[in-house]
């Protein structure tokens, strides 16, 4: 038996061994820890790619020769405690397992590092960014390439070359590192009902599958998934219940979508349930929706959610344009602040120009306190004698907010000249104080700036796609 130890760049640990068959080269088996090969290994066939790879953490592989007295190298090294580096994960570089038979003929296996279809994630510019690795995922809502393109979960370093990728068959979203050391992201389709809907994957500290969760009774919604600090997590679901209209001018028999938020334990169970339709009202829907249909898709539009200090949570409503402070022990609400088409803001806005924030993204504090958001803009306007027409503009805005007097004051905003999302996009401050945003188009995709708004990293997806949100996080 023979023992062969893998390092790929941080680490990847391959186990060869031989059983006694007879005299010939072929392997018998090889397996993968946590992920697949592509093709199914079959012996005659001598290159594959895998669904899943990464250099930063081990990876154990297990090969095994037919033949007991064949050789068995990894990267034409077989001493059994050999420590082989593997630099970078790459369409050109080969994990090459060789199996020499007794007579000295060769086979030579080869699994492809990085598969050919993963998107190539092009650095516009890069002046001195901060440390760490940008997790994201990609997708299309161009038709064209719905139905004939590779989707990935990645991590990429800031050269934008790929550290770790998952080959999702249907899609994922939302991928990123927990306060506790793991990471999580959404699997499914995410175009529409009811294909939009899925599951959480949560992965250890090693980047391998430690459970899957769901809502239940509920659709699982993409949005946001978080674990907090007593080891239960937060996700969103959605509900598609009857309701009457009537009274806002709707129909008796609507169909409308509730958003929940539901606390789960590690195990699974529910702890608790809270739904919008029972604190919100229809009538607080802004007017891109026509009450009068007999189904109404995403109602209140929750799309991701922070956890305070004191464990109360702020959730962000795209379609409320709002966000909502709630007292989770008890579901009540604390407070709400929105902007011009907001029908509940009781907040004051200082020093914002546009006078608050429109379908937005992405809440979060930052250390100091302030709140954090992407202000997708689609119904922020700057109309002026010279401009008289509606111009909507994506911005990434931060408020001081004072609770008592229900102030929220403008300290810093960032935009790029000719940018609107009316949708997705992410925003996240970063340790050293800069801003890393996602935009959620193919160019730019990515843009991190420092406290003067100066750009230090700008990537680009390939053309026609998309991602949801990205994070950048440092990895012990």
């Amino acid at each position: 038996m023979k023992r062969i130890i893998l390092i790929l760049g941080g680490i990847l640990i391959l186990t060869l061994l031989s059983c006694n068959t007879g005299g010939n080269n072929y392997l018998k088996s090889l397996e993968i820890e946590g992920s697949q090969l592509i093709p199914s290994f079959f012996q005659e066939i001598e290159e594959y790619n895998v669904t899943s790879l990464n250099s930063l953490k081990p990876v154990k592989i297990t090969a095994i020769a037919e033949d007991s007295r064949a050789r068995v190298e990894i990267n034409y090294k077989s001493d059994a405690n050999s420590k082989i580096k593997i630099p970078a994960l790459s369409v050109d570089k080969f994990i090459e397992i060789t199996v020499t038979a007794p007579n000295g003929n060769k086979k030579i296996y080869k699994i492809r590092t990085l598969p050919k279809d993963c998107p190539q994630i092009k650095v516009k510019e890069r002046k001195s960014p901060s440390d760490g690795y940008i997790f994201l995922t990609n997708f299309s809502l161009n038709p064209k390439f719905q139905s004939n393109f590779a989707r990935y979960s990645l991590i990429v370093d800031n050269a934008g070359k790929p550290v770790y990728y998952r080959k999702e068959q249907l899609g994922s979203a939302d991928f990123k590192m927990q306060a506790n050391g793991s990471y999580s992201f959404f699997s499914g389709k995410t175009i529409k009902l009811p294909e939009i809907f899925g599951y959480f994957t949560l992965l250890d500290a090693n980047l391998n599958v430690s459970s899957t969760f769901t809502v239940e009774n509920a659709y699982t919604d993409m949005h946001d998934f978080k674990v907090l600090e007593n080891g239960n997590y937060l996700m969103f679901g959605v509900d598609i219940v009857e309701k009457d209209l009537s009274a806002y001018g709707g129909l008796p028999n609507a169909k409308i979508w509730d958003y929940i938020i539901q606390e789960s334990d590690p195990s699974g169970k529910k702890v608790k349930v809270w739904r919008s339709l029972e604190h919100f009202s229809p009538a607080d829907i802004i007017s891109d929706y026509n009450i009068k249909l007999p189904y109404i898709e995403h109602g209140v539009n929750s799309n991701s959610i922070w956890i305070e200090r004191d464990g109360n949570i702020l959730l962000s409503n795209r379609k409320l344009d709002e966000i909502t402070k709630i007292n989770w022990k008890t579901g009540e609400i604390i407070w709400r602040m929105g902007g011009i088409k907001c029908k509940n803001n009781q907040f004051r806005f200082i020093d914002d120009p546009l006078n608050g924030f429109s379908h937005q993204h992405s809440i979060s504090r930052t250390p100091s306190g302030t709140i954090l958001l992407l202000d997708n803009g689609n119904y922020n306007s700057t109309k002026s004698d010279n401009n008289p027409f509606f111009s909507p503009k994506t911005r990434v805005v931060e408020y001081q907010i004072d609770e008592l007097k229900k102030t929220a004051k403008l300290v810093w905003q960032y935009q790029k000249e000719g940018i609107f999302v009316p949708i997705m996009g992410s925003v996240q401050r970063l340790d050293n104080g800069n801003t890393f945003i996602c935009w959620s188009k193919d160019s730019p995709c990515i843009t991190e700036v420092d406290a003067q708004g100066k750009t230090v990293l700008e990537m680009d997806l390939p053309s026609g796609y998309q991602c949801f949100s990205a994070y950048k996080f440092k990895i012990k």
